[in-house]
């Protein structure tokens, strides 16, 4: 039987169309139009590549190599096996084993830094120390030059410096009155000033500590030394100013003479106060005794 709606001639023995299922009895029944084939496009041929150069690295003919690469997906990971008890009993007793040492570290800082709180400033005085016995202690040994003998003897020898100094300033000053050798007279003068400064400053060397009023001593001592001094430069001047105005007593040289006599009585009044200490001190160590003129 032919149908009506596709034209394909079916099996009389059919109600339906085995192409489009179109009854084939039922004329009356509305025709339905089979389904029109929807066209398939066609696969396009892939490009010829291109001739490859020899020299060309990069030459992929004309492929993309990325979008032609086929992932193959690996296996799927082994589900994990669950830990047996012995391994859990193992790692219960690893963790409390880890716990116990924490603490025990712990509470053994606690007590180090408890016993050892490290340097602290003390707020109180240390306690001195216990005083030696009178029989410990022990004295310094006396200096060897701590002898009243020696330091007596070294004063001695100073004023015998110090008279032949006295004496030479005498002689001097009676040629320039006399008007004699004045140049020599200046020349004695001006080696006596340079005696008192050397006598000065060896006095102030001395160790007078084993003698009685030893510092007294020195003191006045010093003092007429400084007073001699100075009256001697006055002396130098009155004769310089005597020989540049042929002997003549000008006003000038008689202010150098007046000003050197000054001083040098000043000497004598320190050289007394001086023999009132040191004589007594002289005699008691078997030393002359001395006079103001002979110092």
């Amino acid at each position: 039987m032919r149908c009506e709606a596709c034209g394909l001639d079916n099996d009389p023995s059919l109600e339906y169309c085995d192409n489009c299922e179109h009854p084939l009895r039922d004329s009356g029944a509305t025709v339905i139009s089979a389904p029109q084939p929807v066209a398939v496009p066609r696969p396009r041929p892939a490009p010829a590549p291109a001739p490859r150069d020899d020299d060309d690295d990069d030459y992929d003919y004309g492929y993309d190599r990325d979008a032609t690469r086929v992932v193959v997906p690996g296996p799927p990971p082994a589900p994990s096996r669950p830990l047996t008890r012995p391994v859990l009993i193992g790692v219960a007793v690893l963790a409390l084993a880890g716990a116990a040492g924490g603490v025990a570290l712990a509470l053994h800082r606690d007590e180090k830094q408890a016993v050892d709180p490290g340097p602290v400033a003390s707020s109180t005085f240390a306690e001195p120390p216990a005083s030696l016995p009178p029989s410990e202690i022990s004295s310094p040994s006396p200096s060897p030059t701590v002898d009243p003998a020696v330091q007596g003897a070294a004063v001695d020898q100073l004023l015998d410096q110090s008279g032949q100094s006295r004496l030479k300033l005498v002689e001097a000053n009676d040629v320039v009155f006399s008007c004699g050798d004045l140049a020599g007279a200046i020349e004695r003068l001006q080696e006596v000033g340079t005696e008192r400064g050397a006598e000065r400053a060896a006095l102030n060397g001395l160790d007078l500590s084993a003698l009685t009023n030893g510092e007294q001593i020195r003191s006045t001592l010093d003092t007429a030394f400084s007073h001699s001094l100075a009256a001697d430069r006055h002396y130098v001047k009155w004769a310089q100013e005597r020989q540049g105005n042929g002997c003549r007593k000008t006003a000038k040289a008689e202010a150098h003479r007046i000003a050197g006599d000054a001083e040098s009585t000043s000497a004598g009044a320190a050289k007394k106060q001086f023999l009132s200490l040191w004589n007594p001190v002289a005699v008691g160590l078997g030393l002359p005794a001395r006079e103001r003129d002979g110092i």
